[in-house]
């Protein structure tokens, strides 16, 4: 989406996961150091009650993201990504935040139409035991 992305994440740990993810799979020559908010999973209620107390910080972990040189923000968790695009924040200091509903709708209709001229994929395969326990950690 863009040569260069950052994750933007609610802790250390699960941003640590994303950017080992990322060089895992060979793509950490196009990350930028992300940014993690320091927020716990009690605090997302009052996150979409109250907004505006949380924007400002939002926006200045974005905007030290775009310094490093980030074009795409990559906001995880999902409740994030969705909170941020609920804002209004699609774009920051010109670096695009990756709407991940859009995206699945978006390959949704490739898988169709490429099996529609017979490209199909395979079976899907589970995540291992290990890596869903390590994520069902992160999300404590």
């Amino acid at each position: 989406f863009a040569p260069r992305f950052a994750f933007l994440s609610h802790n250390d740990g699960l941003l640590l996961r994303l950017e080992e993810a990322t060089q895992q799979y060979g793509l950490a020559g196009h990350m930028v150091p992300g940014a993690y908010l320091e927020l716990e999973y009690s605090v997302w209620p009052d996150l979409y009650g109250n907004p505006d107390q949380y924007v400002p910080s939002v926006l200045q972990k974005a905007k030290e993201m775009v310094a490093r040189g980030a074009d795409t923000l990559i906001a995880s968790p999902l409740p994030l990504s969705m909170w941020l695009i609920k804002q209004g924040l699609t774009e920051i200091d010109g670096a695009r935040v990756l709407d991940h509903f859009g995206c699945a709708i978006k390959m949704a209709e490739l898988m169709v139409d490429l099996a529609q001229i017979g490209i199909r994929r395979k079976k899907y395969t589970p995540p291992q035991r290990e890596l869903l326990t390590a994520i069902q950690e992160l999300y404590k």
